[in-house]
């Protein structure tokens, strides 16, 4: 009986230094995580910040490029919206 007793407590023991043990692997996996996750923010913060400097670099050293490729892009926006209301003229006689 005495040596029942004795294993109920241990065993109590054991389950609460078992919580307490998974208590501690679930902090420090959530620790791991948020060190991680900061890591991973300066990593996407240093290379957006690469792509953003580069970007703007490269439209500087190439702006008479990019200016002929705006005006080249308003150019076929213009058209495509002149050939819009062309196609909507010729729909709209079409049905009368």
């Amino acid at each position: 009986m005495k040596l029942e007793k004795y294993y109920g407590f241990l065993s109590k023991i054991f389950v609460k230094f078992l919580a307490y043990d998974l208590q501690l692997t679930t902090y420090d996996l959530r620790l791991n995580k948020m060190s991680q996750n900061v890591f991973e923010k300066i990593a996407l913060y240093l290379l957006g910040s690469f792509i953003l400097v580069l970007g703007v670099t490269l439209i500087l050293v190439w702006r008479q490029d990019v200016a002929a490729l705006f005006r080249g892009g308003a150019g076929m926006a213009l058209a495509l919206a002149g050939m819009l209301v062309l196609y909507s003229l010729n729909t709209a006689k079409s049905k009368n």
